[in-house]
C-alpha cells in the first residue's frame, strides 16, 4: 500500500514507563524520543499536528491520559497517523493493543511509523499481532523476572524486605553479591531481653509493654536510625509473633512458601512456639505438603485466595484413601459460600482448556510453513532495505570526503563546513542505527516456533509433568484464574487463543495465510 503522505496528519507519541521523580527536572528519554520523531518527520516530509507525551507504565489499560486523549482525537478525525520511537511505546497490554490494531485495520489510522518500519492497514494481521505481542510479552516477562529474582533472594536466605527490630539491612555490599540481614548491635540484645521476660512466665504481655514504655527501652525505626516514637502494643505483638527471630520466614506472607534465613537467629524454634502458647497464638507451623495450584487461583465469589488441604480416609477394611481439596480461604469474607473441589476434578477442567489449545500435528506443520513464507518475504524486503541504506551510507562517506577537500581548498567557510559535516554525520548515524534494526525476522520466527511446539505438546507435558510443571503450564496459558461454583475459568493469553481460533479454520494450502487474518481479543475466554 502506497503512503499518501500529503493526506496523512501525524501525532507524535512518546512515553517512558517510570514517572518523573522529584529530583529530576525533566524526563530526558521522552525529550529524546520527541526530538527523534520530529527529525524523522522532517526527513520524510511528514505533517505533524500534535505531540503527546507522558511518563506512565503501559502494563495496565486505561491509565494513560495522554494516550487516551490521542486516541479520542484520532477517532474524531484530527489525525490519521502516529509517529513513535518503537511500537512498545504505544501498547504493552492486549486491550490497548486491540484498540490500535482495530483503528489500523479500519483505516482510521492510515500509518504507524517508527524509525525502522511502517504499519499499514493492508498489512498481514499476524505480523502486527506478533510485533505488539512481543511488546506485551515483555511486560509479562518483566513481572515474572522480578518475581523470580525475589524467589532467588529467598532461596539464598535473604528476605527481600525491611529487617525487623533487632536487625538491620546491609547498606554496602560488593557488586554481584547478595545483600544480607545484619545484627543491629545496639538493639539485638534489647529485643532478646523482651523475649526472655515473656519466656520467664512472670509477666503478661501488657506488663512487658509497660516495662518497655517506662524504661524507654525500644523505639521503632524511622527515617533516622532511631525515631522518637516508642513502639505500640500491637507492634509488640507483631514482633514476638514473627518467626524471623528463630531463623525462618514466609514470603510472600500467607503464601505458604517458607525459607531458612541466612541471618543469626535470636531465639530457638522451641522458644518461639513457647512464646506463642503464652500469648495465646496458634502459629502456622511449616506446611507438610506443597500443592500445584495454591497462590494462582482466586475465589470467583469473594476474591480471596484458593488454598488446598490433604485429607486421609481410613476404611474399616484397612484401605487408605488420600484426597486433595481446593477451597477458598474465606479470609476476605468469612461468609463466602463456595464449596471445596477435588484436585482431580480441577485438573480435568484444566485438561479441557488444554484440549482447546492443543494443536494437531498437521496444523503445526502448516503453521510452520506459513511463518517460513512470511519470513522469506520479510527477509527479502529487509535485504533490499539494507542494500539501499549501505549505498546511502557510502554516498555520505564520499560527501564527507568531498566536503573536506572543499574546506582545505578554501571553497567554503569553517561555519558552513561544520554545519554540513554535522548534518551528514547525523544522517550516517541514523542509517547505521536503521541497518542494525533490519534483519530481525529470526527473532519473532523463533518465538512463534516455540509457542507452536509448546501448544502441540501441551497435554502430554501436563499429564506427565510434576507439580511445578503443571503450575508453570497453567500460568503460561492464561491469567485471571477464578474458581466459582466448582467451575474454573481462565482468561487465555495470546498466542494460545489465536492458535485455538486459527486451528478451527480450514487448512487451504493454496491460500494458507488467510486464516491468520483472524483478529482475537485477549479478554475473550474460551467457552467450554
Amino acid at each position: 500500500m502506497e503512503l499518501e503522505k500529503d493526506k496523512i496528519k501525524y501525532f507524535i507519541y512518546a512515553r517512558r514507563s517510570v514517572e518523573k521523580r522529584d529530583t529530576e527536572e525533566k524526563v530526558v528519554s521522552i525529550e529524546s524520543q520527541v526530538k527523534e520523531m520530529k527529525e524523522l518527520a522532517e526527513k520524510n516530509n511528514l505533517k505533524v499536528v500534535g505531540v503527546f507525551s507522558e511518563a506512565k507504565s503501559a502494563k495496565e489499560p486505561y491509565l494513560r491520559t495522554q494516550f487516551n486523549e490521542m486516541i479520542k482525537q484520532i477517532e474524531a478525525g484530527k489525525a490519521n497517523g502516529i509517529l513513535c520511537f518503537v511500537i512498545s511505546r504505544l501498547a504493552r497490554n492486549s486491550i490497548e493493543e486491540g484498540i490500535i490494531k482495530h483503528l489500523l485495520q479500519k483505516s482510521i489510522i492510515k500509518n504507524i511509523k517508527t524509525p525502522d518500519r511502517d504499519w499499514l492497514p493492508g498489512d498481514n494481521v499476524l505480523l502486527a499481532s506478533l510485533d505488539f505481542g512481543i511488546a506485551t510479552q515483555y511486560s509479562i516477562d518483566l513481572t515474572k523476572h522480578v518475581k523470580r529474582g525475589l524467589r532467588a533472594s529467598c532461596d539464598t536466605g535473604y528476605r527481600p524486605s525491611y529487617a525487623p527490630l533487632g536487625y538491620t539491612n546491609s547498606r554496602y555490599h560488593q557488586k554481584g553479591k547478595q545483600e544480607k540481614i545484619l545484627v543491629d548491635e545496639e538493639r539485638f540484645s534489647l529485643v532478646r531481653e523482651v523475649f526472655d521476660w515473656i519466656l520467664s512466665d512472670k509477666y503478661t504481655v501488657s506488663e512487658v509493654y509497660r516495662m518497655i514504655k517506662e524504661k524507654n527501652l525500644l523505639k521503632i525505626r524511622g527515617i533516622s536510625k532511631y525515631s522518637s516514637k516508642v513502639m505500640s502494643k500491637s507492634y509488640l505483638f507483631t514482633m514476638i509473633s514473627n518467626p524471623f527471630y528463630y531463623g525462618e520466614f514466609e514470603y510472600p506472607v500467607r503464601s505458604g512458601n517458607w525459607y531458612i534465613g541466612n541471618h543469626k537467629p535470636m531465639i530457638t524454634k522451641d522458644e518461639y512456639y513457647r512464646v506463642q502458647e503464652i500469648i495465646g497464638n496458634k502459629p502456622r507451623r511449616e506446611q507438610k505438603y506443597t500443592f500445584a495450584y495454591t497462590g494462582i487461583i482466586k475465589c470467583g465469589e469473594c476474591g480471596g485466595s484458593i488454598t488446598a488441604e490433604r485429607k486421609v480416609k481410613r476404611q474399616k477394611n484397612g484401605n487408605v484413601h488420600r484426597y486433595t481439596y481446593y477451597h477458598c480461604t474465606k479470609r476476605k469474607h468469612p461468609e463466602c459460600t463456595q464449596q471445596c473441589i477435588l484436585e482431580e476434578d480441577l485438573e480435568n477442567q484444566v485438561l479441557e482448556y488444554l484440549n482447546e489449545l492443543c494443536i494437531p500435528q498437521e496444523f503445526h506443520e502448516w503453521a510452520l510453513e506459513a511463518i517460513e513464507e512470511i519470513k522469506k518475504i520479510e527477509s527479502k524486503n529487509s535485504e533490499k532495505a539494507i542494500t539501499l541504506k549501505k549505498t546511502m551510507y557510502s554516498n555520505n562517506e564520499n560527501k564527507l570526503s568531498a566536503l573536506l577537500d572543499m574546506r582545505l581548498s578554501g571553497e567554503i567557510s569553517p561555519i558552513d563546513y561544520t554545519s554540513k559535516k554535522s548534518s551528514i554525520e547525523a544522517e550516517m548515524t541514523n542509517l547505521k542505527s536503521e541497518m542494525i534494526g533490519e534483519g530481525e525476522e529470526e527473532v519473532w520466527v523463533n518465538k512463534t516456533r516455540d509457542a507452536l511446539t509448546f501448544a502441540k505438546n501441551i497435554i502430554t507435558e501436563y499429564e506427565k509433568g510434576d507439580m511445578e510443571t503443571k503450575r508453570m503450564i497453567l500460568q503460561s496459558i492464561g491469567s485471571n484464574l477464578l474458581l466459582l461454583n466448582k467451575k474454573l475459568t481462565i482468561t487465555i493469553e495470546k498466542p494460545f487463543l489465536l492458535f485455538s481460533e486459527m486451528k478451527k479454520q480450514p487448512l487451504n494450502r493454496k491460500d494458507m495465510l488467510e486464516p491468520l487474518k483472524v483478529f482475537i481479543n485477549k479478554d475473550e475466554s474460551i467457552k467450554m
